[in-house]
């Protein structure tokens, strides 16, 4: 297998990483298409970590428990299972399951909670 040249040097995530977690037998095209969309991945996810801080900072959903309680339960479990990710080297695809269930189930109940507040919030 080739690996990827030097010259692509990505902020989020490197050649080496793409490489060890793809099929043997993957062609370069594949190897570019993978190290895109695992950037495209986490940048959604830090995205979607925004939106939660924004939410969170702004005060809508600084005092709900269970908003709270569900965020700090899903990133405390994705930092778990990305060390995972990243130390044991595992499939490409497995990102995506922890990416639904680690940042976008708690961006959708912090959007969600946002609508509620404000749609019920009476004129200023």
């Amino acid at each position: 297998m080739t690996s990827l040249s030097n010259n692509n040097k990505h902020y989020i995530t490197t050649a080496k990483g793409t490489i060890v977690c793809m099929y043997r037998g993957t062609t370069r095209t594949g190897s570019i298409f993978q190290d895109v969309e695992l950037s495209a991945g986490l940048g959604a996810a830090i995205g979607l970590l925004a939106v939660e801080l924004l939410g969170f900072l702004s005060g809508i959903s600084m005092f709900s428990p269970t908003a709270a309680l569900l965020s700090t339960a899903a990133h405390a479990s994705a930092s778990v299972a990305l060390a995972y990710f990243c130390l044991d080297a595992w499939d490409c695809g497995l990102y995506w399951w922890v990416f639904a269930t680690c940042s976008a189930l708690p961006a959708a109940c912090e959007l969600l909670l946002m609508v509620g507040v404000l749609s019920t919030k009476r004129s200023l």
